[in-house]
């Protein structure tokens, strides 16, 4: 099971990749998140968890309701960052 935070789509659009290649359920955070409603979740395949990288993490809203969430059945869980800048300023280093 797939399930996904975004603010821009970038994260959705990765998600949807995943999904696409594996097969898998693709759930929206956000969906949950506007309902006021803690998911409950059951997947016998690896939970895969997409979103973007704000200031070196996980946006708070999204690392929280990771917490508040039930998660049965599997227990492997990988943890996919989207990133819309290069990491560090590499781009700013100049030749004399």
């Amino acid at each position: 099971m797939i399930l996904y935070f975004t603010g821009t789509g970038n994260s959705r659009h990765v998600a949807n990749k995943i999904a696409k290649v594996t097969g898998d359920q693709v759930e929206n955070i956000t969906d949950h998140l506007r309902k006021d409603d803690i998911g409950s979740y059951h997947s016998n395949k690896p939970y895969v968890f997409v979103g973007p990288v704000y200031a070196g993490r996980y946006p708070k809203v999204m690392t929280e309701y990771i917490r508040k969430a039930q998660f049965k059945g599997s227990k492997q869980i990988y943890f996919v960052a989207t990133c819309a800048e290069t990491l560090g300023s590499l781009q700013n280093i100049r030749k004399n």
